[in-house]
């Protein structure tokens, strides 16, 4: 992911760790039928797909 290349590269932990937060939640989120993209068999579009990273990621109350 570019975040965490980005981070790497500038030795920026938040990007890291905000790249860390998004990879974990990621995975939750497919999991879910009702959370999945088209392309996988869902019926999200990427633009309702992004909230959901974002609460998955929100719930964890973890922070970059």
């Amino acid at each position: 992911m570019l975040p965490d290349r980005r981070g790497r590269r500038d030795g920026n932990d938040r990007l890291q760790r905000a790249a860390a937060l998004v990879t974990i939640a990621v995975g939750p989120v497919l999991d879910n039928p009702a959370t999945r993209t088209r392309d996988i068999g869902g019926t999200l579009d990427a633009a309702d797909f992004a909230p959901e990273i974002r609460r998955t990621i929100e719930h964890t109350g973890e922070t970059a």
